[in-house]
């Protein structure tokens, strides 16, 4: 071949060979510059078919265009040999790199930067590479970093190139589902990245054997070393990412690259020479060794104590406490819950409660070999409780090497109460409001009604009450008089303490509802005064970033509740709200996986309808149907369901039974203290029945109902033909207006 014209390509010499073809360094005599031409095996190619889909996957390949990876510049056929024509560049693979060895953390982390970038641009246009490994990433002499070989990849809903019972790939590289033969996703590439990373960071691929079914056993049943054992140079968390990376189970892996991007360049803002993330921990619900089965509300009370006492500290990261909850009563390895919160250790303990006296059993054990790093048994009375949350809490500050900014004379768990008996019912209180029940509500507010009257200097129980009010109102009982009661409590928890965070975050959930006509500037300076008090109140970044995308101010909203993750990365309720939020975006896919991982004990159906909505907005109409089906058995008349109901219904052409769930959202859902979702659903549906009249008028309720989302009313789909409607384009401009009068510094 060397020397030969091909088409207008002048090969000059031969650069590599593998399974997937021939590789060859070439000049464009028509204009001059130097290319890459890629001669494809004909094995790949059996058939017109598959020159069709060769052809169309890697048409829309070429269409890439990202400084990460390679530009494809033409396919063709000459002489029956099949060929890509790519940008060449001049430099080194990854391959060739390591085989001087591992890289150092500050190199790695750049070129895996890099590489996460330019998978999140292929798969954000639903394209699967399906072949990534370090032969297939190029740097050039000035440090560019190149994905090579999108001209073999995969579109999504396109079918495979390669034929039945063939799979494409290099197997040492290849996620447990594609080694199988199985249909994959982005998710796979994380994987075989994943695999690259470890490379990386070891010099060693993670999967080995002595044949193909060895590698294949590997791949599905093997846990890898971990990458700090064969290099401790690496950092804890990068080796954590790695891992994460090559979870055998595709929705235990990151589902989205610019996710594990994100994490990367978090880690190189590190100081050189210091990549240490700070160190983590996850405290789980205390077991209950009492003969009793109801003290279950002490030995919880006794973990979620100690975790707002350890947020507090500065260089600890604490896992949610919805999110170490999850694990209550399950008998899971401690190393698989450590990889599921996402943290190096774990605090697990249980508790002995007989009359006035306590046996508290507590270790902290290391996530990544099991061993205990401190265990202590405490037996004292119950009025020590305090002073034991203390001690245990110093133990682990101590066990994990961090230094306090506080003086051991100062408690660092905060004496709330000094009336043991107050403490006991407040416990009792805050275990029934987390259940989330309506029932369990009724009983939350008789309890801390009772913690007040014990104790009328218990600030924290006064806010707590408030809350349950609010969640009495907004979810089950709309009355004015559960209002009214929150707002005296709100005032007696701040009179008590004005220092109160979490009062303050109960007065911006107060004032924000539609009997207040929703002030989102009060609501959003009453979650700015909390966050001020108390940097690690995970809550306060959460609601200020619902007020602030409700008004529009998605970017900001997207950038608090960054913040929220960074505090509590495992918290299921922020990524619920962050699945909001995309959904918002436009960004469909990643609101679905996000809303699916969200809180699945929603007391209005909300996490569900939305899901329902991402499916409809990706035209998964079939599946939003039948999961509406399951929702209507399951929650009966919901308004909130039965909005989106109409939505779906209206785009069959079935517009009849979509007034009637209209109708029925009308009479059920006004109360709601977030009807004006529904007035937009509402509003949607009345478009797609092309009834514009009533679809603008509902647009306007929404808008004035506490929901002025400018950005969401540009870009929803479902208001396609309305755009040119003199009404529409009124509302637009006004509600622009408004949009860009809003300053809200966060």
């Amino acid at each position: 071949m060397i020397g030969k014209t091909i088409s207008h390509y002048r090969i000059l010499e031969k650069l590599g060979e593998g399974g997937m073809g021939i590789v060859y360094k070439a000049e464009d005599t028509k204009l001059k510059r130097t290319v890459a031409l890629k001669f494809l095996p004909h094995h790949l190619l059996a058939n017109e078919e598959d020159k069709t889909r060769f052809l169309h996957e890697a048409q829309a390949a070429s269409a890439l265009n990202h400084p990460n990876i390679m530009t494809i510049h033409e396919i063709d056929e000459v002489d029956d040999q099949s060929f890509i024509t790519m940008e060449y560049i001049e430099g080194e693979t990854l391959k060739d790199k390591l085989e001087k060895g591992p890289l150092k953390t500050k190199e790695l982390l750049k070129i895996a930067i890099a590489v996460a970038d330019g998978l999140n641009a292929a798969h954000e246009q639903e394209i699967v590479h399906r072949d990534i490994k370090s032969e297939n990433i190029m740097i050039s002499k000035a440090g560019l970093v190149k994905i090579m070989d999108f001209g073999l990849a995969k579109r999504k809903g396109m079918s495979r190139i390669t034929k039945v019972g063939s799979t494409l790939g290099t197997l040492a590289y290849m996620s447990p589902e594609q080694a199988e033969g199985s249909e994959v996703d982005g998710r796979s590439d994380l994987f075989s990245f994943g695999v690259v990373m470890y490379e990386m960071a070891t010099g060693q691929l993670p999967f080995k054997g002595e044949h193909d079914a060895a590698i294949l056993y590997s791949i599905v049943n093997e846990a890898p070393l971990p990458v700090t054992t064969l290099n401790p140079n690496i950092p804890q968390e990068l080796d954590r990412f790695i891992h994460k990376a090559l979870e055998k189970e595709a929705e235990d892996r990151y589902q989205h690259a610019d996710d594990l991007a994100a994490d990367l360049k978090k880690l190189e803002k590190e100081p050189a020479g210091k990549i240490e993330l700070p160190p983590s921990i996850a405290v789980l619900p205390f077991v209950n060794m009492s003969a009793d089965p109801e003290q279950e509300y002490f030995c919880d009370g006794m973990a979620e104590e100690i975790i707002n006492a350890l947020v507090n500290v500065e260089g600890l990261r604490v896992a949610a406490r919805t999110s170490a909850f999850a694990f209550k009563g399950r008998q899971e390895d401690i190393r698989k819950i450590g990889k599921a919160l996402n943290v190096e250790t774990v605090l697990e303990g249980s508790v002995r409660k007989a009359r006035d006296r306590l046996r508290i059993i507590a270790q902290l054990i290391n996530v990544s070999d099991g061993y205990h790093l401190w265990s202590e048994r405490y037996d004292r009375e119950l009025e020590d409780v305090f002073a034991i949350q203390d001690e245990i809490s110093r133990a682990i500050v101590d066990a994990l090497k961090i230094k306090l900014r506080i003086t051991k004379e100062k408690q660092l768990v905060k004496r709330t109460t000094e009336n043991l008996k107050a403490y006991d019912t407040y416990l009792r209180g805050i275990y029934c409001y987390n259940l989330r029940t309506r029932k369990d509500n009724d009983r939350a507010i008789q309890l801390l009604e009772q913690t007040a009257e014990l104790d009328p200097g218990f600030a924290l129980a006064f806010a707590s009450l408030a809350y349950a009010y609010i969640e009495k109102f907004f979810a089950y009982s709309p009355q004015k008089k559960w209002e009214e009661k929150a707002f005296v409590a709100i005032e007696k928890a701040l009179s008590l303490d004005p220092e109160l965070a979490e009062a303050y975050v109960a007065k911006g959930l107060l004032i924000w509802t539609k009997s207040h006509h929703f002030p989102h500037e009060q609501a959003i300076a009453e979650y700015q005064r909390a966050i001020a008090i108390k940097p690690s109140l995970a809550q306060a970044h959460d609601e200020l970033a619902r007020v602030l995308w409700h008004v529009g101010l998605i970017d900001k909203a997207h950038e608090v509740l960054q913040t929220a993750m960074e505090i509590n990365p495992s918290d299921v309720k922020v990524n619920f709200r962050m699945g909001m939020l995309e959904l918002q975006r436009g960004n469909y896919e990643r609101a679905l996986s996000l809303l699916r991982e969200g809180p699945k004990e929603s007391i209005i159906g909300e996490r569900d309808a939305l899901i329902v909505l991402s499916l409809f907005y990706l035209d998964r109409k079939d599946e939003a149907t039948a999961y509406l089906e399951v929702l209507d058995e399951a929650l009966g008349d919901n308004p909130e369901v039965a909005s989106i109901e109409a939505i779906c219904l209206a785009a069959k052409g079935k517009g009849k039974e979509a007034i009637t769930k209209i109708n029925l959202v009308i009479e059920k859902g006004k109360n709601f203290g977030h009807f004006h979702h529904m007035t937009n659903n509402i509003a949607a549906a009345y478009a797609l029945m092309n009834k514009k009249k009533q679809a603008l008028d509902w647009l306007e309720e929404t808008a004035n109902d506490g929901f002025p989302c400018y950005p969401w009313f540009e870009k929803d789909p479902c208001l396609q033909n309305m755009r040119n409607e003199p009404r529409f384009k009124a509302l637009m401009k006004r509600m622009r207006k408004q949009w860009e009068k809003l300053e809200v510094k966060v």
